[in-house]
């Protein structure tokens, strides 16, 4: 059998477009820049803002009641309600320690009929 090792952001869900949407854009409303005009990751650039201002807004979202009601991607929870019982999932995350928890929470209510691993590796942040 088959062990596939899945991406948990912006694979199994949208977590930057949910971030920028419904985090950055409203609490900064001079921000004018779309999902779609994002080419680079970390966007902070694009953004026009500092590296640890994005980080510390992308991992306060993490933390959010926004983010534990993001929704899986459709066509993702699709292939894994065809193909999900033919293999061994495991799904990797660069979540921060502190956030871990709760992407952990978020893989296991959305697809814990078929992931039986939850990993992450901590990101390099300053402190």
């Amino acid at each position: 059998m088959f062990t596939i090792v899945w991406d948990r952001d912006d694979v199994l869900n949208d977590l930057m477009r949910c971030w920028l949407e419904q985090w950055w854009k409203p609490a900064h409303p001079e921000c004018r820049v779309n999902y779609e005009d994002l080419s680079e990751n970390p966007p902070h650039r694009i953004l026009n803002i500092d590296l640890k201002e994005y980080f510390r807004s992308l991992d306060g979202f993490r933390l959010s009641s926004l983010a534990a009601r993001m929704e899986p991607l459709p066509e993702v929870l699709a292939w894994f309600r065809k193909f999900g019982h033919m293999c061994r999932h495991v799904v990797l995350s660069a979540s921060p320690v502190d956030t871990a928890p709760a992407a952990a929470e978020w893989t296991f209510r959305h697809f814990g009929a078929w992931v039986r691993s939850f990993h992450f590796v901590p990101p390099i942040r300053n402190g």
